[in-house]
Formats: C-alpha cells, sequence, structure tokens
C-alpha cells in the first residue's frame, strides 16, 4: 500500500514537472517569436517604405504613432492582466497580432498598415508581456533564471530574424511572406496557450 502511495505521488510529480516544463517551453517561444517580429519587421521597413511608396513623414507616423497608443492602452491591459481574466487578455493579444500582421502582409494602403501596427504594439503586451509574468508565477524561487532563459531567447531571435529575412530576400521573396509567415507561427503559440493548463 505505501509503494502504491508512493507510486501515485511519483506519478502526479513527474506529471506536474513535464505541465510546467512544457509551460516553460511555450513561454520562451513566445518571447522569441516577440523578437523575431520586431527583429523582422524592423528590417523589413525599408523595403515596404520602398514597395509602397510611403513618404518619410508616413514611415515617421509608423515608428512614432504605434508607441504612442500602446503606452495609453498597455498599463490598462496590464493591470487587467493581474486578474483572473489573464489567460483571456493573453490569447486576445495573440489573436491580435494575427490579425495585425496579416493586415499588415495583405495591403497596400498606409492606413491599414498604420492600424496592424497600432494594433500590435499593445497586442504583443498582452500575449508577451503577460507570458512572462505567467513564467515567473510557475516558477518562483528561479526567477532569475528564467529571466535569464528569457534574455537568451529574445536575443537569439534579434540575430536571427533579420538574417532569415536576408535569405527570403536573397531566394527572390519580398518581405510579405515573412509576415504571413509570423502570423501562422503566432497562431499556432496562440493555439498552445489556449490548450496550456
Amino acid at each position: 500500500m505505501f509503494k502504491r502511495v508512493r507510486s501515485t505521488q511519483a506519478i502526479i510529480f513527474t506529471t506536474l514537472l513535464r505541465g510546467i516544463a512544457s509551460l516553460t517551453m511555450l513561454f520562451m517561444l513566445i518571447e522569441f517569436f516577440d523578437e523575431l517580429n520586431y527583429g523582422v519587421g524592423n528590417a523589413a521597413l525599408p523595403a515596404i517604405r520602398s514597395d509602397l511608396g510611403f513618404s518619410y513623414v508616413q514611415v515617421g507616423l509608423l515608428l512614432g504613432l504605434p508607441g504612442i497608443v500602446n503606452t495609453l492602452i498597455e498599463p490598462v491591459l496590464m493591470l487587467l492582466g493581474d486578474t483572473r481574466f489573464r489567460k483571456r487578455i493573453m490569447l486576445g493579444g495573440g489573436l491580435a497580432i494575427v490579425f495585425s500582421l496579416i493586415a499588415i502582409a495583405s495591403t497596400r494602403a498606409f492606413p491599414v498598415v498604420l492600424l496592424g501596427m497600432a494594433i500590435g504594439f499593445p497586442a504583443s503586451g498582452a500575449f508577451v508581456s503577460l507570458s512572462q509574468a505567467t513564467l515567473m508565477d510557475i516558477n518562483p524561487g528561479r526567477e532569475p533564471q528564467m529571466m535569464a532563459r528569457w534574455t537568451v531567447a529574445g536575443s537569439f531571435a534579434n540575430l536571427v530574424g533579420p538574417a532569415v529575412l536576408a535569405a527570403g530576400f536573397a531566394l527572390g521573396f519580398g518581405w510579405r511572406w515573412a509576415y504571413f509567415g509570423m502570423a501562422g507561427m503566432c497562431l499556432v503559440l496562440v493555439g498552445e496557450t489556449w490548450l496550456g493548463r
């Protein structure tokens, strides 16, 4: 009887560890995606400007206005994220990122690109910043290690993003494929977050 109880406890503990490990990996992938998204977006901006014929004033708006919108919206999302609605806000943020990437990739109109970027900034806060907070919550006492891993994942994505885009250009692809690809990647991560316990 005692051995059976110990065996059951071991199974529960192993299952719990696997769940935490998989969630930890998921959140690292979300950070990787986020930095990949910004890395590709920043590297693609000259090509977007040239392809769509944007003026430098319009480029200035693309660089500045989404940050202002984010400054107004993100604090509210972070406060709401500290409630029982965290997972819903994370999922909504992830889906908003997917929408923004598809909108940018499928248009030639400046207002749509601007709207996509303005949506993408606070959506990233909802999806990524709350993933980071959850990562810390499920790893009590290991916050420094988790932050180190989080930083490594983001730094690696910062290196990979422009390189992937450059390889795509070298193979004759434009910038749109990268946005569609990132939208697909984000959709998978949202699905995994929804399924995560």
